[in-house]
C-alpha cells in the first residue's frame, strides 16, 4: 500500500488494511499478502479479523471460479 492509499479518508486504516489482504488473496499474489498481513498486524488487527478477511476473499474468488463476469463501473 502507498502512503497515498494510507492518507486521512473515509475508511479507517484499519478497513483498508483488510481490503488489502482481501485483495491479496483475491488476486493470488503471495508477495502481496504477506506484506498486507504485516501491514494489518501492525495497525493492531487481529489474527481472527485476518483470517476473515482471507475466508470472505477466498469465498469470492471460489464464486467467480464458477460464473465468469466482468466488473462494469456503471
Amino acid at each position: 500500500m502507498t502512503n497515498l492509499s494510507l492518507r486521512n479518508s473515509k475508511l479507517d486504516i484499519k478497513t483498508k488494511t483488510l481490503i488489502a489482504v482481501s485483495a491479496a488473496v483475491s488476486t493470488y499474489c503471495s508477495h502481496c499478502h504477506g506484506q498486507a498481513k504485516k501491514i494489518a498486524r501492525y495497525f493492531g488487527l487481529t489474527d481472527i479479523e485476518i483470517r476473515e478477511a482471507e475466508e470472505i476473499a477466498l469465498q469470492v474468488r471460489k464464486k467467480c471460479k464458477k460464473k465468469a463476469w466482468r466488473f462494469n463501473n456503471n
